[in-house]
């Protein structure tokens, strides 16, 4: 029987799953993140977590093995009871424990319980086919330095037409100021 899949499963439509007199997995909501330092996003998930003062039966784990596997609760309850009797004798044995895909039990040096999560899988649902990526850091954009040049050519092209109506009307005026004289005449 696969205790552990099942409640990798029941982890992905529920926050909370207890294990009877060991503890529970807690879910908990993480936004999407941003390192920086690394150049990764990360999209939005749960973080798994285990609180051994979470021990009273609540039924969700039974109830799962019960309908998985077709026995009747009382006898899925016993099942979830010797796995949890084996998991603790390799427990007590110093070995580590290990769930696919949630993560690693062991006895620390002070004899309590230590869990280390498994952050390869994403149980959000709603995160579904979205994953971590490293991103190229973009270069420093400066606007001015686009609009610069086309200022300078613009400015050019200003001063230019500038000069040549200054020089027309350099020639103009004076022609013009002789045709005045010359019709008075």
């Amino acid at each position: 029987m696969d205790i552990p899949g099942r409640i990798k499963d029941l982890l992905y439509q529920h926050d909370c799953v207890i294990i009877p007199e060991f503890g529970g997995f807690v879910a908990n909501y993480k936004s999407a993140d941003v390192d920086y330092d690394r150049n990764i996003f990360s999209p939005p998930s749960k973080e798994i977590g285990f609180n051994k003062q979470l021990a009273h039966n609540d039924g969700l784990l039974i109830s799962a093995v019960s309908m998985s596997t077709g026995l009747a609760y009382p006898d899925a309850r016993n099942n979830v009871r010797e796995f949890v009797k084996d998991l603790q004798k390799k427990l007590s044995k110093g070995k580590k424990v290990v769930f696919d895909d949630l993560g690693t039990f062991y006895l620390g040096k002070d004899k309590l319980l230590q869990f280390e999560p498994d952050r390869s899988t994403n149980f959000l649902i709603a995160s579904f086919g979205l994953s971590s990526f490293e991103y190229n850091e973009l270069e420093e954009y400066d606007i001015r330095k686009k609009i610069q040049p086309k200022l300078k050519n613009q400015q050019l092209k200003n001063n230019s037409r500038k000069s040549r109506i200054l020089k027309r009307s350099m020639i103009a005026v004076p022609i013009l100021v002789a045709l005045a004289f010359s019709y008075q005449d």
